[in-house]
């Protein structure tokens, strides 16, 4: 399948506006999904300089977080649940979070966890960091390639980056 830079610019449209979303989530509790309302401003802010989000998934919970004022922050993923390594993960990064969703991306019983932010200044590129957990045991860092990397991918991204930008404002 081909895609040309319309269609990569409305797909990113969407999952930007889609990892966006306040209101009604779906929670996995078990076997069953409950619907949480979540709000930006109290569920996934610690205060107006961070970020936090708990995730739950069946009998696993990851408490995401960032710290920090500026460009730089500190990321920290407390995870709660794992057999062998439940040690929270720190890593330094630039911008801020502006989301993180919990889902079998891979279906092998074990979630994924992604996580979204935004660099500073004026050309905030989005980016994903994930992490993979291994068996349910420990969590494994997931590396996706740079967009500018990706001859087919990186059509239209600057594109997409300044209509969000005059969206925003």
């Amino acid at each position: 399948m081909k895609f040309n830079k319309i269609d990569i610019l409305a797909i990113l449209i969407i999952c930007t506006i889609l990892s966006c979303k306040n209101g009604t989530e779906k929670v996995k509790k078990g076997n069953l999904y409950e619907n949480t309302s979540t709000s930006t401003d109290s569920s996934k802010q610690i205060d107006r300089k961070g970020f936090h989000k708990s995730l739950p998934w069946k009998n696993f919970n990851f408490d995401v977080s960032t710290t920090g004022e500026g460009s730089i922050q500190q990321l920290e993923i407390q995870s709660y649940g794992l057999k062998n390594d439940n040690k929270k993960i720190s890593e330094e990064i630039e911008g801020s979070v502006t989301n993180a969703e919990i889902e079998d991306l891979n279906s092998d019983g074990f979630p994924e966890i992604l996580i979204y932010k935004n660099s500073a200044g004026s050309g905030s590129y989005g980016n994903v960091i994930g992490y993979s957990i291994n068996n349910g045991k420990s969590l494994s860092k997931i590396y996706f390639p740079p967009v500018s990397d990706n001859s087919k991918v990186k059509l239209g991204y600057m594109d997409m980056m300044n209509l969000i930008l005059l969206i925003k404002f």
